[in-house]
């Protein structure tokens, strides 16, 4: 491709476009279908607000300045430059983060092992 990057395919544009893409993708997989599964989250939405903001003025298809478009409750759309850019990028990093850290995603998380990695992930273990 003309970025050098891979195919557009692979490009991440929009928080709420590749939620939707992968929510679909991967019930298309449960039922049988072709496709891929949803895209790992990966560690820059925890620490890396960098990820998100287009610097180096990439023509990346998604919003008019190339920036990943950020789901609304961010704040801050109509502001316009990689300075507002980098602040909604910023409290979305901090919100996810925080999240992380919170005392409900620590105690549910080994859950989420066994199920995905672990124990549950077949047989009669797997049952909810």
């Amino acid at each position: 491709d003309a970025l050098g990057m891979g195919p557009k395919e692979m490009l991440f544009t929009s928080i709420a476009e590749e939620w939707s893409d992968s929510a679909g993708k991967s019930n298309r997989m449960r039922a049988g279908g072709s496709g891929w599964g949803p895209r790992e989250l990966t560690p820059e939405f925890f620490y890396m607000p960098e990820a998100f903001v287009n610097y180096q003025n990439l023509p990346f298809p998604g919003s008019e300045e190339g920036h990943v478009v950020l789901p609304p409750w961010v704040g801050g759309a109509e502001a316009r430059g990689r300075r507002a850019a980098m602040e909604r990028a910023t409290e979305f990093v901090r919100v996810h983060r925080a999240a992380l850290e919170s005392d409900y995603v620590t105690r549910e998380l080994p859950k989420w092992i066994d199920l995905m990695f672990g124990i549950k992930q077949g047989g009669s273990k797997a049952k909810v």
